[in-house]
């Protein structure tokens, strides 16, 4: 059952990886698009731990990479570290609730970001006003909404694979 676990969490990301850079340049709001690799990221760490927190947001970070990186390895660790300090904040969720998942959203999107600007401080080109103000807080509040919808959907499918699980373990 652990192997299902990890084959749909990867699926899920890698199809959301798969419709972020395909549905999502066709339904952009001003050019901005949300980030689905945050929002679960944080959901599957809330929901799981920081040990798989730690692993999702690697793995998430490594397809991203390969995407749209030009310094790979920086959004694998950036990622990483989100789904370690979400995964912490595990034992203090309430799972039904939206407030935490919706902060945590907040707070990982504006640190992904950062790295944004830090990877084109290091390339070279940055207005740092234009770009906060018309692609990193419009992108904020873009995924902070859509968080509500996603975050109970990998609620729902995580509730579903734990069944599973508890029903294999119930069998031996």
């Amino acid at each position: 059952m652990i192997k299902l676990r990890w084959f749909i969490t990867i699926s899920i990301l890698v199809m959301s990886l798969a419709l972020q850079n395909t549905l999502m340049e066709f339904i952009r709001i001003g050019g901005i698009s949300p980030n689905f690799l945050t929002m679960l990221v944080v959901a599957f760490s809330l929901l799981r731990g920081k040990k798989e927190g730690t692993i999702i947001g690697l793995l998430g970070g490594l397809l991203y990479d390969l995407s749209y990186s030009h310094i790979f390895g920086i959004y694998s660790i950036g990622y990483m570290i989100v789904g370690f300090c979400c995964g912490k904040l595990h034992y203090f969720c309430y799972r039904e609730t939206r407030i935490l998942p919706l902060t945590c959203t907040c707070f990982a999107s504006l640190f992904i970001n950062t790295i944004t600007i830090l990877r084109f401080i290091l390339i070279g080109n940055l207005n740092f006003l234009y770009f906060y103000f018309c692609k990193v807080l419009p992108e904020l509040i873009y995924t902070a909404v859509l968080t509500l919808i996603i975050y109970r959907c990998i609620y729902f499918i995580n509730d579903r694979l734990e069944e599973q699980e508890k029903k294999s373990r119930k069998l031996f």
